[in-house]
């Protein structure tokens, strides 16, 4: 995995932090129904919506919290980069586990 997968690759850096008060704080704001999925979306290329998703999704994960990953830019997608996994011309869906204490 690159090293833009901070919360993985470093889950105590203040980075880390951060995404992990992201995540309390979007699950807070879903407490009378539960939480089934979040769209991370911007109005311009280059913004981080991709780091966001990586590093969001994997904080759930290590929450212990059943994700998926959908990468559905079909022109830079870059999911596969940040994740290390082979690229293919259509949807990717990645589950991502947490890391075992």
């Amino acid at each position: 995995m690159k090293k833009e997968l901070i919360s993985y690759k470093n889950p105590k850096s203040p980075i880390s932090e951060t995404f992990k008060t992201l995540r309390t704080n979007i699950q807070f704001m879903n407490t009378k129904k539960k939480l089934q999925s979040i769209l991370i979306t911007s109005t311009m290329p280059g913004e981080g919506k991709s780091w966001v998703a990586a590093n969001l999704a994997t904080t759930f994960a290590q929450a212990g919290k059943k994700v998926i990953l959908i990468d559905a830019d079909m022109r830079k997608g870059r999911q596969h980069s940040i994740f290390s996994v082979e690229s293919k011309p259509r949807l990717i869906k990645l589950s991502i586990r947490g890391r075992k204490k």
